[in-house]
């Protein structure tokens, strides 16, 4: 869990930013909100802004909770579905089952538009900039409405029914009034606190109040699925899925599936790589445990899918031979591990076919347990390291931070220590050796 905090009264429609793209960080204009008639801003403010003011009440019996938009029907009937796909067992795919179609974000308007969900012509036709997206605007479905935000990953200016759908999110009111919002394990209105840790594991973040907790899984500051509880009842009271960021064509952001034996379209290093048996009694047997699996570095990318990671980043790039990356992303639940990947082949080969030759437990990044030579790990004190492994090659500091190396560039160990709690909050251990077998 990566951070504990107060919530109080945060509007769930997210304001405006710059937004980074798939693999890159890209300067962007910051966002300007659609303008809206301001009917129709007021109408999207009350129906998703009560909750988290603490007005998460269900309606007596008789009235029927459908918060409407002008010219809406409570006697509409929600058009048919025209086709669905298989909702992913992954909630990192950033899929979710809305009236029994499934929708993997972000998804072009058009599909919304060809199930039924429809918006006004005047926001239809609002802009939006490269990199831009919108505050949330309700869509509606017969008597069935939502809230869609949209995103412009394309590098020309569209027009909004042309860009697409980044955001979903759905309060319990419409959900009673039949709405239908279904994610991956199942999730979905009625669920407790207790089935989305059981469904999920934990949250990257928690957010308490004394009337709304929210719990939010992400693995990027625009993709996250964000779940407010209602702290009386202990249920779902709202459910947001984002994901902003641009699916990469042949990529694996949902994941790409386990490696089981050899491949025969892998470079024989790959196939070739054993796993160590032990730690062996130095940091530099360049031996880790790695969220419980014992790698040798460099490690074959395949090796940690075998583990049950899964590759963030579009596996199918191509890296020449002899050559290496830096940003290669790979990750295990709402854990993303940012690295570099080498090609040890004599041939340019995809990313899944290269080895990783660096792992990590950061505090404010991949929280993933590491274990070393002689038990060392990311609970241990830098007075455990150097009693281990003797004195570091280097130190330094700089206010919070103490920064303690071992060993040299591309073969080290490197620990960073809180200087004012004496926390270590980092422990990297790298290998970048001429050849993999080294």
């Amino acid at each position: 869990m990566k951070n504990t905090g107060s919530l109080t009264g945060t509007n769930p429609m997210k304001e405006t930013a710059p937004l980074k793209t798939a693999g890159s960080l890209k300067t962007a204009k910051p966002l300007r909100p659609l303008l809206m008639p301001a009917c129709r801003l007021l109408a999207c403010l009350m129906l998703f802004g009560t909750l988290l003011a603490g007005c998460a009440k269900t309606p007596p019996p008789d009235e029927e909770p459908v918060a409407e938009t002008p010219g809406s029907s409570k006697a509409e009937t929600p058009a048919p579905p025209s086709s669905s796909g298989e909702l992913s067992d992954d909630l990192y795919s950033y899929a979710l089952q809305l009236d029994g179609v499934v929708y993997t974000l972000p998804t072009p308007y058009a599909e919304f538009k060809a199930n039924g969900w429809l918006l006004e012509d005047d926001i239809l036709s609002q802009t939006l900039e490269p990199s831009q997206y919108s505050l949330g605007i309700i869509a509606k479905n017969g008597g069935h409405l939502v809230m869609l935000s949209f995103v412009n990953n394309s590098t020309d200016v569209v027009r909004l029914e042309d860009a697409d759908v980044g955001r979903v999110s759905l309060d319990e009111l419409n959900a009673e009034a039949g709405t239908e919002l279904l994610l991956p394990g199942g999730i979905t209105f009625g669920a407790s606190h207790e089935d989305i840790i059981a469904a999920y594991g934990e949250p990257s973040d928690v957010q308490e109040g004394s009337l709304i907790r929210s719990l939010t899984y992400s693995t990027d500051g625009y993709s996250e699925v964000v779940f407010l509880i209602q702290v009386e009842t202990n249920l779902v009271n709202q459910i947001d899925v984002e994901n902003l960021i641009a699916r990469e064509q042949g990529g694996s952001g949902s994941g790409s599936g386990s490696s089981k034996g050899a491949d025969a379209d892998a470079p024989a290093a790959v196939n070739e790589y054993q796993a160590p048996a032990g730690l062996g009694d130095s940091w530099n047997s360049f031996n880790v445990k790695y969220d419980g699996a014992l790698y040798h570095l460099p490690a074959p990318v395949s090796e940690f899918v075998k583990n049950g990671w899964v590759i963030a980043s579009d596996e199918n790039e191509i890296l020449d031979a002899q050559s290496s990356t830096v940003g290669f992303e790979i990750r295990k639940g709402n854990q993303t591990l940012r690295t570099e990947a080498y090609n040890y082949a004599d041939t340019a080969q995809p990313l899944k076919y290269c080895f990783i030759t660096s792992v990590e437990y950061y505090e404010y990044g991949a929280q993933i347990g590491i274990e070393l030579a002689k038990g060392l790990s990311e609970q241990s004190t830098i007075d455990d390291f150097i009693a281990a492994y003797g004195e570091p090659t280097s130190k330094e500091e700089s206010a919070p931070l103490a920064i303690y190396e071992f060993g040299k560039i591309w073969e080290n160990l490197v620990v960073s220590v809180n200087t004012d709690t004496g926390a270590v909050v980092k422990v990297s251990l790298s290998h970048t050796p001429k050849a993999w077998n080294d």
